[in-house]
């Protein structure tokens, strides 16, 4: 076994743990008092595949699973018999290159970014549009590419909320039948294959509320919104969508629009939280499905605010409810950005109840940054400092967001 640990001693930090797993069963494993002169031991390619799991459970980069995999045939088809938690997302930073969670590892996909002037990450894909409006969904491992059915037009501004304005396209969400693009604070769908169908629009009913964040929560589109400025007076609003492409012959789209949580004045804001000189109090909203949860955290836009709160969509009856303030993540971690927000289980290898956010803020020259927040004792959590190194990136495209990506654990 020799070799075995002496080639995983090439990988990440993350595989150490990998590796103590090999040393300790190695000597757990029973072992003849005696051998024939011709009896070889087994080669280590052929570890029992029960050993392969307990290897693979202690990666929780999708790199390092990726290494472990290539070694040989058995060991792929071994791995793929594994039930294993998601891998960790990477950190997409703003000069196209790919951060890895734990050790901080910087990976370039083989995207060709010329010509692309809009990158939204849609959770597994990448929604990229160049300069001609064309549209496309690519997978940044695979480099498979398919191009959406409608191009996006950003020259309207209409209606356009001036807090959020900066971003153009801040959401893209993708299921197996739609594409759902949040555009300037209203919501653009429309069939992922070719049909003729047109573009939809949503708008909240007398365009008072602007769309802020969209998920897909139990096969609806779920719309957050907001009314402007975003002085965080009251909660906002919760929007289901139910879009069914119904008629191919007459293009003919159903939509039904519930108002699941009205808007309701809060809490007097904290008096505790300062708030600089001449500048409006706004806020920052997210929705993430964590598990059979929906939730929305928040956070003051105010420089340097941790005061993060995290709510719940409760009291279901008839697809309505109300939001309640939540004080755990029931032992799951959130990774929350403009572009993509989701949640992985605790087995996951992040810190539970935690929160990983990537800040919105416009900072000049642009920085990448990543904030780490623990829900249950409501104190930051330190990244590892060769993580805080690695996202100093060199040369910084001004037009991008840093963003979380998940990647398939094929």
């Amino acid at each position: 076994m020799g070799p075995l640990l002496r080639w995983l001693g090439l990988f990440a930090p993350s595989v150490k743990a990998a590796t103590a797993t090999l040393q300790l069963l190695a000597r757990r494993m029973p072992r003849h008092a005696s051998r024939s002169q011709g009896e070889r031991a087994a080669p280590w390619t052929e570890l029992p595949p029960e050993l392969l799991g307990l290897v693979f459970s202690r990666l929780p980069s999708q790199a390092d699973r990726v290494r472990v995999r290539a070694v040989c045939r058995p060991w792929r088809s071994a791995a793929r018999l594994q039930p294993l938690a998601p891998p960790l997302p990477y950190l997409l930073l703003r000069d196209n290159t790919l951060l890895a969670l734990p050790d901080g590892a910087l990976h370039r996909p083989p995207v060709d970014w010329r010509g692309i002037d809009l990158r939204v990450s849609a959770g597994g894909v990448l929604f990229l549009k160049d300069r001609f409006c064309r549209c496309y969904l690519m997978d940044p491992f695979s480099r498979s590419r398919e191009t959406t059915p409608q191009r996006i037009n950003l020259s309207d501004r209409l209606h356009d909320p001036p807090h959020r304005g900066h971003r153009g396209i801040r959401k893209v969400v993708v299921s197996h039948h739609i594409v759902a693009v949040l555009h300037k604070g209203k919501v653009h769908f429309f069939p992922r294959r070719e049909g003729p169908y047109p573009t939809m629009v949503w708008t909240t009913p007398g365009n008072t509320h602007f769309a802020v964040d969209i998920a897909l929560f139990q096969g609806k589109l779920c719309v957050l919104t907001d009314k402007y400025p975003y002085d965080g007076s009251e909660l906002p609003e919760l929007h289901l969508l139910d879009i069914r492409f119904l008629d191919i012959s007459h293009r003919q789209t159903h939509i039904r629009s519930v108002k699941c949580i009205q808007g309701v004045p809060r809490n007097p804001m904290d008096p505790a939280l300062p708030l600089p000189a001449n500048q409006r109090r706004c806020f920052f909203f997210y929705l993430v499905v964590s598990g059979d949860r929906l939730l929305m955290v928040e956070l003051p836009s105010v420089q340097g605010s941790t005061q993060f709160e995290v709510w719940e969509w409760v009291d279901q009856i008839d697809s309505r409810g109300s939001w309640s303030k939540v004080h755990t993540l029931m032992g799951r971690t959130l990774f929350v950005s403009a572009d993509c927000s989701r949640s992985l289980p605790a087995n996951s290898g992040a810190p539970q109840d935690c929160i990983y956010y990537v800040p919105e803020r416009m900072a000049n020259p642009p920085q990448d940054d990543c904030i780490v927040y623990n829900v249950k004792d409501r104190k930051m959590e330190q990244l590892p400092s060769k993580v805080t190194a690695a996202m100093k990136v060199m040369n910084p495209d001004p037009r991008w967001h840093p963003t979380w990506l998940f990647p398939a654990d094929d």
